[in-house]
């Protein structure tokens, strides 16, 4: 089987307009708060948008306002430069910032909650009390439901915090409002990691109990800085969990999804490292199992390479 991918999470290489960095940077280029007349030639309009939507689709011209542009220009095109790629025709800058500034409106409006179009529903929601596992604010980004449990899974980035709350556990939960607050216990903590971002539920070692696999970024600022992991949460029988790290020195690994790479009836990981500027790259966690059946065997895949450069690193796990 050969997994290919033309480039290792470079979608921020050729352009990075959508990603509303930077965006009080000054820039040589000449900013315009006056309409700019539209380029004409169709050719040239056809080079931009072949080099600002190389890997990824062209950005939208009202994605910045006018005057933001010049800076998001010469970002774009450093990034190219940077990336060592010499595949694509440049257009001119002064063509790219045409192009844009011309369809750009004069400032971005983002509309209020009050001023977007409401939809009839019958499901009413009431703001309630705040879930809290300590003194520090939380910082969530992922919440799951377990129907089994009747629990609610969530992350804490903030103290990097895996942790539970069973709703029925909480006393008079139906009387409490949105200025009070639930503090969880000590054991409501399932995991400590380093800036747990998402979890997926899944059966590791199919014995029937939910099992997670955590992404950890390893750092609370963006960076390129391989701080992050890749762990297992193994439920045991008595309903407790053991964390188990499957790979460390990731950059910024916030998400891996199960799922069977090579259809052998076993669970393999699909890695996904945010990274910033220059690492970022989706991975690949082989389980191969062991004769014996007790052990695994976890290589790593970079998804931009063939399988001939599998075997990057081993560990193992049971």
């Amino acid at each position: 089987m050969t997994v290919s991918r033309r480039f290792p999470v470079v979608c921020l290489l050729t352009w990075v307009c959508i990603s509303l960095v930077g965006c009080s940077k000054p820039s040589s280029l000449e900013s315009r708060s006056k309409p700019v007349p539209p380029l004409s030639d169709k050719t040239v309009i056809a080079k931009v948008e072949k080099f600002c939507g190389d890997c990824h689709p062209n950005p939208s011209p009202s994605s910045f306002p006018r005057d933001q542009w010049p800076y998001e220009i010469e970002q774009g095109y450093q990034f190219y430069e940077d990336s060592d790629r010499h595949d694509l025709q440049e257009p001119l800058l002064a063509d790219t910032l045409r192009y844009f500034q011309s369809q750009a409106p004069a400032e971005v409006v983002v509309p209020s909650a009050e001023q977007i179009r409401n939809f009839p529903t019958t499901t009413v929601f009431s703001p309630g009390p705040l879930v809290v596992s300590g003194d520090s604010t939380s910082l969530t980004s992922h919440v799951l439901w377990d129907s089994t449990k009747q629990s609610v899974f969530f992350s804490d980035m903030t103290t990097g915090k895996f942790l539970r709350w069973t709703p029925s556990e909480t006393a008079e939960l139906q009387r409490l409002g949105a200025n009070d607050k639930i503090k969880l216990p000590a054991e409501s903590i399932m995991a400590q990691g380093k800036f747990t971002c998402r979890a997926q539920p899944f059966d590791w070692n199919q014995d029937g109990l939910t099992d997670y696999v955590l992404g950890e970024l390893g750092s609370a600022t963006i960076s390129d800085l391989k701080q992050g992991n890749i762990s297992l949460l193994i439920q045991k029988a008595d309903g407790t969990y053991r964390r188990i790290v499957l790979k460390e020195e990731l950059a910024r690994s916030f998400e891996g999804i199960p799922f069977d790479y090579d259809e052998d009836g076993d669970v393999d990981i699909l890695v996904a490292e945010f990274g910033w500027r220059k690492a970022g790259v989706f991975s690949l966690l082989w389980k191969i199992l062991s004769q014996s059946n007790s052990t695994t065997r976890l290589s790593t895949l970079d998804m931009a390479y063939s399988e001939s450069r599998l075997k990057i690193w081993t560990t193992t796990a049971s």
